[in-house]
């Protein structure tokens, strides 16, 4: 490869990140503005809180994208974490529409997308883990595959004590 097609593939690969970034926030903020319209009077909170998050997470990551001028597995994996969280809490915040005025009793099946958005949380969670150990065995490694590999451990590791601790304390 040229250099020069390296540097289009490159910049190709860093508009694709930002499109789902920026898709990811234009979902939030309608979710934001809509959910009054499209849901009962107190489940509103919940949708609107869960699209919140989201969005906050979402500005992390557009931060990341534009601070980074030269793409790398250690820029790119947080986002890529990130933006797999943001989406989670999306879903969950589709599904928290469809609860009644009560925030518990389920008005319509839209719930389910909020029960599947719980689980994707969770997964999304571990992933985030595992995406910052990569880019932080990215950056003490270096390039080479060796430091990707320790980050990736890492991740397996943190991961693995998390759900231990998950196990034992039940918190």
């Amino acid at each position: 490869m040229t250099a020069e097609t390296l540097s289009r593939w490159s910049a190709t690969r860093r508009s694709g990140y930002a499109l789902a970034v920026a898709g990811e926030v234009v979902v939030a903020i309608a979710l934001l503005a809509g959910a009054g319209i499209l849901a009962e009077s107190q489940a509103t909170d919940h949708s609107r809180l869960h699209a919140a998050v989201a969005l906050a997470v979402l500005a992390v990551a557009g931060v990341i994208l534009g601070a980074v001028p030269r793409p790398s597995i250690a820029s790119r994996a947080p986002v890529v974490g990130l933006a797999l969280f943001a989406g989670a809490q999306l879903l969950e915040s589709v599904g928290a529409l469809g609860y009644g005025p009560d925030n518990d009793t389920r008005q319509n099946s839209i719930v389910v997308a909020h029960d599947i958005g719980v689980l994707a949380t969770g997964i999304t969670m571990l992933t985030l883990f595992v995406a910052l150990a990569i880019s932080a065995g990215a950056i003490v490694g270096g390039r080479s595959r060796l430091g990707i590999m320790a980050g990736v451990i890492l991740g397996i590791v943190a991961v693995g004590f998390f759900l231990v601790r998950l196990a034992v304390l039940g918190v």
